[in-house]
């Protein structure tokens, strides 16, 4: 049989266990890892990163195979030890700068700081270190007024989007005021806003002032308009971001109608259900019901005089009045039937000799168009052509009924 191990297998055996165990074989070990000839009767000088520099591209060979042991120069053992930790180090600093302590506390193979011993050695160290830390001061800076900027440049878009934004809604308060002020009307799909106004009286001071095209005053020249005492004229304002009165309003008109909709056993009677509870609702914020709107109307302007003296201006807000006539009444409950996704209009009578203008609400349930009354009988629903029937002044409605049934509410299941 053959033997296992051959002479030269246990001589290379024999050293690999001298080295393992530190035995005195280093001798034998050492001279085997002198760099054979070449043909050229140079030495192998190892690797080229290793050599100094008028040696680096000297031609070489590779040492023969019985060279090729599991073992490292202690040049390249260094070497290999310093690229392995290099990922460690700071940016900027080469593996080459730091030095293996010989007496160190570190364990074997971790690298140590720069030879204490060397002073030369010392100040560079010291040197890339300022170095190092004024860059990382540096670049802490940076980031810092980066992100600063970032900060400055996210506040003005916001300011910026947030203006834009006031500015539209502004304008389209602006517009769906001066429609209402021309046609009188506001659709079931013509909710009111924030911002919207009503006007009542004339303002011959503001013509010169306001717009050739629409000539309607914008609410900054009705606010400049002077107040004298005994003037009837009023500017109604709704705004719920400015009027926390009106949020109250709205808080108890929702509570009230979900109320009165569990009592109901179908979709049509909560809905009826719905618009009576707000009707009364309104009633009660505004002045109770009344026999005549000629007492109403006296009422009114008490409660007007003094808001507009309180505020010193003719704009006013609608929850700050304590009573009100079927035009305050009629619009608040248009502001709390589009916050509570019923169906309305606010639509306003024609110019009469014989009687004041009136606004009345128009509702849709199951297809069908009913005035709501505010003043005389709170919550009670009148069919449109019965009503127009008995007030000519709103005889436009007749094809008004007609063209607005086109606004469906959703079919009961």
């Amino acid at each position: 049989m053959k033997k296992l191990f051959s002479g030269k297998h246990r001589r290379n055996h024999s050293c690999e266990g001298a080295f393992a165990g530190g035995s005195g074989t280093n001798l034998d070990i050492a001279s085997e890892l002198q760099a054979p000839e070449t043909s050229s009767g140079a030495r192998h000088r190892g690797p080229s990163h290793l050599q100094p520099a008028h040696l680096a591209n000297t031609e070489h060979t590779s040492p023969p195979g019985r060279h090729s042991l599991h073992l490292q120069h202690p040049q390249l053992q260094q070497h290999q030890q310093q690229q392995q930790y290099s990922h460690y180090l700071p940016a900027g600093v080469h593996p080459m700068m730091l030095q293996q302590h010989q007496h160190s506390h570190y364990p074997p193979g971790v690298l140590a700081p720069v030879n204490l011993n060397d002073p030369a050695a010392i100040e560079d160290a010291n040197v890339e270190e300022a170095k190092r830390a004024s860059l990382q001061v540096f670049q802490e800076q940076l980031c810092r007024e980066h992100e600063e900027n970032m900060l400055i440049m996210e506040k003005e878009q916001k300011r910026v989007k947030a203006q834009r934004a006031a500015q539209e809604a502004k304008l389209a308060a602006y517009r769906l005021s001066h429609k209402y002020y021309e046609s009188g009307s506001l659709e079931y799909s013509e909710p009111l806003v924030d911002g919207f106004y009503m006007l009542y009286g004339d303002f011959p001071e503001l013509e010169e002032v306001v717009d050739a095209n629409t000539k309607f005053p914008s609410l900054d020249e009705l606010r400049r308009v002077p107040l004298y005492e005994g003037d009837v004229r009023e500017v109604v304002f709704v705004d719920a971001d400015q009027d926390s009165g009106l949020v109250a309003i709205q808080e108890k008109a929702s509570v009230a109608t979900c109320e009165a909709a569990v009592r109901a056993n179908s979709d049509v009677e909560r809905a009826f259900r719905r618009i009576t509870s707000l009707a009364q609702v309104v009633v009660d914020v505004l002045g109770g019901s009344y026999d005549s709107e000629e007492m109403l109307q006296q009422m009114w302007l008490a409660a007007s005089s003094k808001e507009k003296t309180r505020s010193k201006c003719i704009v006013i807000h609608l929850a700050h009045l304590t009573a009100g006539t079927c035009r305050h009444r009629a619009l608040l409950f248009k502001v709390l039937a589009d916050s509570l996704n019923l169906m309305c209009q606010l639509q306003r009578s024609r110019h009469s000799e014989t009687e004041d203008e009136r606004v009345v609400n128009v509702v849709q349930i199951d297809k069908k168009d009913y005035v709501v009354d505010l003043v005389y009988q709170p919550g009670c629903l009148e069919p449109l052509n019965k009503f127009v029937a008995q007030n000519p002044t709103f005889s436009h409605l007749r094809s008004g009924c007609q063209a607005s049934t086109r606004y469906r509410a959703p079919v009961p299941p």
